[in-house]
């Protein structure tokens, strides 16, 4: 009506522009069409989501008579909340991205301990908020626990009402760190001293120390360690001692529940001497093998030429060499052969009794006398070879002895 000069009008927002098109009642008459942002082109009018004031001015042919009509034309906002991409810092989402997919999988190492999201707009105008359990992800990076992370990606359109929510779990690994960074007892010396790599070791206590405590530090805080003995759990990690031997393993179980370490600590309650035998009381634990090297001479000394028997002075000496690893006491047993040269039948027996000095060397003379009986006369006894083979029975971790015992060293020696 061409008296009313105010109208309105609404326009989808996919519509970004509208031509006003007056018709006037006098063809002498002309018009222009503005905007806010000044004379539409052409008639049409770029529209901004909301309320566009639209004015068509009228001028009379006189040039000085005007007639203004605004038509305020609201154009809607958009109602797109979708995302046309989804990125993380770590991982790799599973199903591979798809707009109308909402929900996703990832997985992460120990070492990551958070993951940045990038969702991209499908429309510029729609605003995203990154969030998880403990709220809005500052700078959309969001700090991992081990375990499931539940992670959204909220998108609101820019109509302030349409929402579409892009879901992400991701699963950070707990950390397969099972070592100890100390391992400290309660009565005791740890022998080899700690070192977080060796898992092996021994100690003793005397009688009167009836139970210990193994007290292990993790290396990683969200390990679990348990101290067990033959009788099982040790509460609170306090174990029982009996007399002799006794294997106490610290058992650690890294975060991801799978890698575990064992730390074994041998440790030994010495004996009463009141409750011993009258010449010893041994305890001792087997950990490993020793190896063993020897050397020997042996010498034979004919006397004047007889027949058919003849009196030779026979000696030998045996040197005997052990490797342990660890360090620790062993029993060693050696057999030396001499033989001589022409062949002679032998009858000779001879035993020899050596108090050990040392842990890893022992050194026994076969006394100078033997009595040979040749098969026929000879006019001398060559000088005779002999051999030495020395073979460990067990390497011991600790002994411990009640009453005063010398040990000895056995070298039967037999001669043909």
């Amino acid at each position: 009506v061409s008296t009313t000069t105010s109208y309105t009008a609404s326009v989808a927002n996919a519509i970004a522009s509208v031509v006003v098109t007056p018709t006037v009642n006098d063809a002498g008459a002309t018009y222009t069409v503005s905007n806010a942002a000044g004379a539409c082109a052409a008639d049409a009018c770029t529209l901004v989501v909301g309320a566009n004031a639209i004015t068509v001015t009228v001028m009379a042919e006189d040039g000085v008579s005007t007639q203004e009509y605004v038509v305020t034309v609201t154009r809607a906002a958009a109602t797109d909340a979708s995302l046309s991409g989804l990125a993380l810092s770590g991982g790799t989402l599973t199903p591979a991205f798809v707009s109308g997919t909402t929900s996703y999988a990832a997985s992460v190492a120990n070492a990551v301990s958070s993951v940045t999201i990038t969702g991209t707009k499908s429309q510029a105008n729609a605003v995203v908020v990154v969030t998880n359990a403990s709220g809005v992800c500052a700078s959309n990076k969001c700090t991992l626990i081990v375990g499931a992370n539940r992670i959204t990606t909220t998108v609101t359109a820019q109509d302030g009402t349409t929402k579409k929510a892009y879901v992400v779990t991701v699963t950070r690994a707990g950390s397969s760190n099972a070592a100890l960074s100390g391992l400290a007892l309660s009565g005791g010396t740890l022998t080899p001293a700690f070192v977080s790599g060796t898992t092996s070791y021994a100690a003793s206590v005397a009688n009167a120390v009836s139970s210990v405590t193994i007290t292990g530090t993790k290396s990683q805080a969200n390990a679990v360690v348990v101290v067990t003995n033959a009788s099982g759990v040790c509460a609170s990690n306090k174990c029982t001692l009996i007399v002799g031997a006794n294997r106490i393993t610290t058992t650690v179980t890294a975060q991801d529940g799978t890698t575990k370490k064992a730390y074994v600590v041998v440790m030994t309650r010495r004996a009463s001497k009141a409750e011993g035998p009258s010449e010893l009381e041994m305890s001792a634990e087997v950990i490993a093998t020793a190896t063993a090297t020897a050397t020997a001479t042996a010498t034979a000394t004919p006397t004047v030429v007889v027949t058919p028997l003849a009196t030779v002075a026979v000696s030998a000496t045996a040197t005997l060499t052990v490797t342990l690893t660890p360090t620790a006491a062993v029993s060693v047993t050696a057999t030396v052969t001499a033989t001589l040269t022409p062949t002679a039948a032998v009858s000779v027996t001879a035993t020899v009794t050596a108090t050990l000095t040392s842990i890893l060397t022992a050194t026994v003379t076969v006394p100078s006398i033997a009595t040979v009986t040749p098969t026929a006369a000879v006019s001398a006894m060559a000088t005779p070879t002999a051999t030495v083979t020395a073979t460990p029975t067990a390497m011991v971790v600790a002994f411990e002895i009640a009453a005063p015992l010398s040990m000895s060293l056995y070298l039967p020696m037999i001669m043909k």
